[in-house]
């Protein structure tokens, strides 16, 4: 394996560790956010 091929690998994998991350997030957020609709209505 190349520097570089190893590189690109490290950043993919970190990129897709951050979309993840990301991902849980929202998932969080939107549950939270429809948790409290029937409070609103």
């Amino acid at each position: 394996m190349t520097i570089n091929k190893l590189k690109l690998k490290h950043l993919f994998e970190t990129l897709s560790y951050l979309w993840s991350l990301l991902i849980e997030v929202k998932m969080i957020e939107v549950t939270k956010a429809m948790a409290q609709i029937p409070t609103i209505l």
